[in-house]
């Protein structure tokens, strides 16, 4: 059976219906006012205002007839009225006179037409967690950059053999927001205290660098150390941290570097360290000066090699992520005796 498209055919010609110029609303409408002129001319009397009134109905009917046959001028214009209103709505200053709130309350319809068109839109879901966190990442500043290579050494002090580690730490902030930021000097972390060593000599920072400027004297005097629990299965409780702030002006970027030198037990063989702040570049090496040990290490993050990247030889070992990591990401690092 051969199916024929009407639409495309052109081998039948349907004859064109002869156009009637009596049946055209203009002529209606002279007729309606010739009765009218005759019903004003004539005397008061039944027959004039019959024909007055029928002229009365034939104006109403032909002002209906034209609104019919001018439907296609409606449809015209709405459709470019809808489409200067469409326009209007997705222009950006339309979109920044809103307030704070208005503009909120337009990305939670946005959201649910793009996302929960089939299903329900729950507010202690998972995409509203999603997106109040992300406001909060967003809204503060970021690492552009995160680099960090440790260096240690097998040592005997105080008739104890201990590990010291220098690691060289060079982070770029950048703050995307119209705020200035007041960011606390970055160093915070917990060590454990050992006998025959004092405090302060657990943790030092040394050659402190704000954008090529030396800082050292002012950051050092401000570093600082307190118990943090007096639970004595806690091993890491002393707390270090330094009191010196930097401001991060609105839309600027600066580069901090320092050295941190550390003394912890030769039991203490692992380190590890989280992001505080989203990154887009992260790289930490980690090297240990001993025949004795190796080195182990793994990145948490994401598993795809072509982001991230590890590197590892007997005494060293390099862990690079080439991709965005959020707060929680990092690496791990484990010194291994050779038996």
């Amino acid at each position: 059976m051969a199916e024929i498209n009407m639409t495309t055919s052109t081998s039948t010609s349907v004859p064109l219906k002869k156009k009637s110029y009596f049946s055209h609303p203009a002529w209606i409408l002279i007729i309606a006012l010739i009765l009218l002129i005759i019903s004003h001319a004539l005397p008061l009397c039944l027959a004039s205002e019959v024909i007055k009134e029928i002229g009365i109905a034939i104006i109403i009917s032909v002002t209906l007839v034209v609104a019919l046959e001018t439907n296609h001028y409606k449809d015209y214009f709405m459709g470019m009225f809808k489409g200067q209103a469409t326009e209007l709505l997705i222009d950006d200053k339309y979109l920044e006179g809103l307030s704070l709130a208005r503009q909120k309350k337009l990305k939670e319809k946005v959201d649910k037409l793009l996302f929960f068109r089939q299903r329900n839109y729950d507010t202690a879901g998972l995409w509203p967690f999603l997106n109040t966190e992300m406001a909060e990442l967003l809204n503060g500043y970021y690492f552009d950059e995160y680099h960090m290579n440790s260096d240690c050494e097998i040592l005997q002090i105080s008739e104890q053999t201990v590990i010291k580690k220098k690691t060289y730490r060079r982070m770029i902030f950048v703050n995307p927001t119209h705020n200035s930021i007041k960011l606390q000097f970055p160093v915070n972390c917990s060590m454990m205290p050992i006998t025959g060593i004092d405090d302060s000599d657990i943790f030092k920072i040394d050659k402190v660098m704000i954008d090529k400027k030396d800082y050292s004297v002012e950051v050092t005097k401000l570093l600082k150390n307190q118990p943090t629990s007096v639970d004595s299965t806690d091993r890491y409780c002393l707390s270090f941290y330094c009191d010196y702030y930097i401001e991060l002006k609105a839309n600027s970027r600066i580069e901090v570097s320092f050295e941190v030198d550390t003394i912890v037990p030769i039991t203490d063989q692992s380190y590890s360290h989280r992001i505080a702040r989203p990154c887009k570049k992260y790289y930490s090496k980690f090297t240990v000066h001993s025949s004795d040990y190796t080195v182990e290490g793994w990145g948490f993050a994401f598993n795809d090699t072509k982001k991230l990247h590890c590197n590892r030889q007997k005494r060293w070992m390099e862990i690079e992520f080439r991709d965005w990591i959020l707060p929680g990401d990092g690496i791990i690092f484990l010194l291994h005796r050779k038996h």
